[in-house]
């Protein structure tokens, strides 16, 4: 939980800084890749960031689904 408060704020406070466009955020189908790319303004970096984060998500979820089917 510490790594996650440490690596969430300030991404955060990086993004009330630079989101723009608050509607597009909202209305994108990820919102986080949004974010990603007003922040960085480059379409190539937004693809890789994007991609990273989803396998990252990818990633945990399989294991919390591994994990909480192995329980049961």
């Amino acid at each position: 939980m510490f790594i996650g408060a440490m690596t969430g704020l300030p991404m955060m406070v990086a993004a009330m800084f630079t989101t723009t466009d608050y509607t597009k955020v909202m209305n994108a189908g990820f919102p986080a890749v949004e974010l990603i790319y007003q922040a960085t303004g480059h379409r190539e970096l937004t693809m890789f960031l994007g991609a990273l984060l989803i396998l990252v998500m990818a990633c945990t979820y399989s294991f919390l689904s591994f994990h909480v089917l192995k329980r049961y």
